[in-house]
């Protein structure tokens, strides 16, 4: 249980990171890459998730 929970963890805190590059319009993970018509609607889904 606490391994899932790190993961999701490390995965919300790499997908906040792609968000703020993203709304400043500046990539620094090139190797993963995400095109932003799939970035918007995984960030739609998570403020409607979330908030």
């Amino acid at each position: 249980m606490e391994n899932s929970t790190y993961e999701l963890f490390h995965f919300l805190g790499e997908l906040h990171l792609h968000l703020a590059c993203w709304e400043n319009s500046i990539v620094i993970d090139e190797e993963i890459q995400i095109d932003q018509n799939q970035l918007t609607t995984t960030r739609m889904k998570y403020l409607k998730a979330h908030y």
